[in-house]
């Protein structure tokens, strides 16, 4: 080979562009925040703040004990179920409690006896290769590996201990926190559809290219890396928008939940 054709073969590699891999983690709360970024621990990094200050929440095994065995429970999987304590000398004193000491809405500014708290999220792994033309870069991507996570907690009332309801007060608040749990059941069944995942999965895999000012006084691959993420955190922003807007909506037309029977006319929208 000719020493004029090795400066060949060599230019002509220069000339190509490199391809670069980049992985992505990326989470929101329910507003739509960002909150997480750049964390293979994802959602676990942020600890939500716990309901009861002065008490630690009960999980679901010991919380069912207090139900009536003849009320039957849905739980789901991948949710946690947080209990804070209630106590009443009869059951209209117990709701009332749970009235008073449910979680607080603070854009409502009032208490509700159930809430259904999440966070969602996702990570993803791209490929890029970049291309600089004067003032800008052209940027081709491949993203792939998109992998959705949910952080969902629900939160209920329970009896108390050393509160003692009558066998059929008991009965009667076993199916109050029954519906509750349907409801609160239902936000999640909002938040998890796989309909909203499957259009993040198109719209994050959808973005095929970039074309980026540059005026070089910057690392190009870390704007590059940067746009990207920017990219996809505005579409984890308007999704979670989107989903909160679904929840809001239920919320509206079942008066939160105090209008069961219109479960049914809402999902079949």
């Amino acid at each position: 080979m000719t020493i004029i054709k090795l400066i060949l073969i060599m230019e002509l590699l220069l000339a190509l562009p490199s391809v670069i891999h980049a992985t992505v983690f990326q989470y929101f709360d329910e507003d739509g925040t960002l909150i997480v970024t750049d964390s293979p621990d994802g959602l676990r990094k942020v600890k939500p703040k716990r309901f009861t200050p002065d008490k630690e929440p009960l999980e679901q095994p010991e919380a069912v004990k207090e139900l009536p065995k003849t009320v039957k429970t849905d739980y789901k999987k991948d949710v946690q179920y947080n209990y804070y304590p209630v106590t009443g000398r009869n059951l209209q004193e117990v709701v009332a409690s749970a009235d008073r000491n449910g979680p607080f809405d603070s854009k409502e500014s009032r208490n509700y006896p159930a809430q259904t708290r999440w966070r969602l999220g996702w990570s993803y792994n791209f490929d890029y290769s970049s291309k600089r033309e004067g003032e800008y870069i052209h940027v081709a991507l491949n993203i792939f590996d998109i992998n959705l996570n949910s952080d969902i907690t629900v939160i209920l009332p329970m009896i108390s201990e050393g509160t003692e309801l009558n066998p059929h007060d008991l009965e009667l608040w076993g199916k109050y926190v029954k519906g509750l749990l349907e409801h609160e059941n239902d936000h999640v069944r909002i938040t998890t559809d796989p309909f909203y995942w499957d259009e993040a999965r198109k719209t994050i895999s959808g973005i095929k290219e970039l074309i980026l000012p540059y005026g070089g006084h910057s690392d190009m691959d870390s704007v590059i890396k940067d746009t990207v993420k920017a990219e996809t955190g505005k579409m984890g922003h308007n999704l979670m928008k989107e989903i909160k807007m679904r929840n809001d909506e239920y919320d509206r037309v079942t008066e939160h939940g105090l209008k069961p029977e219109m479960r049914d006319i809402f999902f079949s929208r």
